[in-house]
Order: C-alpha cells, then sequence, then structure tokens
C-alpha cells in the first residue's frame, strides 16, 4: 500500500521539492516536448499544457532533466504573448559556477523570451532571482512593469550624511516623528517630568529607527542622543526616479524602485525576445 508520500510524489509531482518531485522527469509525463534550442551541452524543451503544472520548460544533460522552469500564462505586454516563471528549479550540480556553461539559468531564460513569450519575474524576488534578472539584462532587453498606480519613485537624501537614502514613503513617516518629537521637547522644557522625558526619548527612538532603515553610517547614528542631533526634514533634498515600460532596466539605477517595498506599488521585470538579427 502507498504512503501518503509516494501518493502525493506520483500524482502531485509538481508541488514537491520547490516545484517538482525527486525523479520527477517533464520527459517521462508528456510523449511529444518541442526542442527549442541548445545552450552547450544542454537541450533546452517546451512542454505545452503539462496536466499539473500547466506550460513548462526542462533541460536536459546527457539525457538526464536537470532543471524544470514551470510557466504560467499571463497575458500580453506591449503586444508579445506574457508567461511568469514559477518556482523554478535547477539540480545543484548544475546551478552558478558548478553548471557546463557559464549563465545556464539567465540564457534558459533568455530562450524562453525569444522562442515562448516575454517573460516575467515574481513581484517577490530572492537574492538568487535579482542575480539571475541582474545578469538576464545584459543579454536581453528587460523592461519594467508596474502593476500599481504611479509611475515615478521618490528618495530623500542629506549633504551630511551621503550613506543616508529615505524612499518617499517612509520619509512622511520620518517627518511626522520629527514634528512629535518636537512637540515632546516643548513639553519637556515647560513641565519636566519623568513621563515627559520618556516620550520625548520614545520618539527619537522612532527617528532612530527610519534612519536606521535608511542607511544611515551606524557611528553616526549612535552619537544622537539629542533632538538637534537629527536632520531637519526641510534639510533633506527629494530625488525623483520615473518609471517608463520602454526604458530598458538598468539594475544598478533601477534596482532600488524595483525591489522596494513601496506602499501601493508593486514592480515586476520582462525580458523581451532579442528580435530579428541584421544579416
Amino acid at each position: 500500500m502507498k504512503t501518503f508520500k509516494q501518493f502525493l510524489a506520483e500524482d502531485m509531482p509538481i508541488l514537491q521539492d520547490y516545484g517538482r518531485a525527486p525523479g520527477y522527469d517533464f520527459s517521462r509525463k508528456i510523449s511529444s516536448p518541442r526542442n527549442i534550442g541548445k545552450i552547450g551541452p544542454y537541450s533546452v524543451w517546451h512542454h505545452e499544457e503539462h496536466p499539473e503544472a500547466g506550460d513548462a520548460v526542462s533541460v536536459h544533460y546527457k539525457d538526464k532533466q536537470i532543471g524544470v522552469v514551470p510557466l504560467a500564462w499571463a497575458g500580453t505586454f506591449q503586444g508579445k504573448r506574457l508567461v511568469q516563471s514559477v518556482n523554478p528549479s535547477f539540480d545543484r550540480n548544475h546551478r552558478g559556477k558548478k553548471a557546463k556553461v557559464k549563465n545556464l539559468v539567465p540564457k534558459v531564460y533568455a530562450m524562453i523570451a525569444d522562442k515562448i513569450g516575454a517573460l516575467e519575474s515574481g513581484d517577490q524576488q530572492t537574492h538568487g532571482s535579482k542575480s539571475v534578472w541582474n545578469r538576464l539584462s545584459k543579454m536581453r532587453p528587460i523592461r519594467i512593469r508596474n502593476i500599481g498606480a504611479s509611475t515615478s519613485i521618490s528618495h530623500y537624501t542629506h549633504t551630511e550624511h551621503s550613506k543616508l537614502k529615505i524612499e518617499g514613503e517612509y520619509f512622511k513617516d520620518y517627518s511626522h516623528s520629527y514634528k512629535n518629537a518636537v512637540a515632546a521637547a516643548k513639553k519637556l522644557k515647560e513641565k519636566p517630568s519623568t513621563r515627559a522625558r520618556e516620550g520625548l526619548q520614545k520618539q527619537l527612538g522612532y527617528l532612530k529607527d527610519k534612519l536606521y532603515d535608511g542607511g544611515i553610517d551606524r557611528t553616526q547614528l549612535r552619537r544622537m542622543s539629542q533632538l538637534q542631533h537629527f536632520p531637519h526634514p526641510r534639510t533633506f533634498t527629494k530625488t525623483t526616479t520615473k518609471i517608463n515600460a520602454k526604458q530598458r532596466y538598468n539594475p544598478e539605477k533601477h534596482d532600488p524602485v524595483v525591489y522596494n517595498e513601496t506602499d501601493g506599488d508593486v514592480f515586476t521585470l520582462v525580458a523581451m525576445p532579442r528580435g530579428k538579427r541584421k544579416k
């Protein structure tokens, strides 16, 4: 009699082991996958309408499957069919520097963009996924897609604190906390008491949290013990970055925007087809 785990592995393989069951092979489940190309010694296959996973791309080395990129159809983007990668999984012996070719995963993503549809990232990325999209940006044109409403993101910097950078929504919190700290300092001056002193320290603690999150130099932050040590909101400089889906994604310029948890705005990256080469 099968155990419950055996039942899951056979009947629901796509849900196991971060996207696939141990030993799970798309080529055994689908009789007619379409070969979409080779990357060095690796062959890449497209499986359409898989019963458990929808579409998927599998990567093989010496007739053995070493990677799977499940795909979900997501409509269109700039006139191109759009697919999303869902929990891709690669054998640890074929990841990063262990792969037989450099940048294997980004090259698989690039092939998906060329042969299947524009490929969209998830709205939440791990450090590994960020690295893949960073390298992919050097291979294919990548656009920024804003699922939210705004077309720009603002942040605030300060001339006396070179490392400090506070995003727009968080700067509103800083300004509000600074205003409360001023009120608490005034109250302590007019009617000194333990309670008033604790109230001021509480507000200064809020200010420190905002500056810490903004990346301020830790040594400078430790020296801030009184209200006059904290930068006044009016002394900050505002910088606005516009987001245009037609501009090419530049990791150095756009990562602080794409990966910032901005209220009401969620950004994804879309890898576009390379297009026809000039003869």
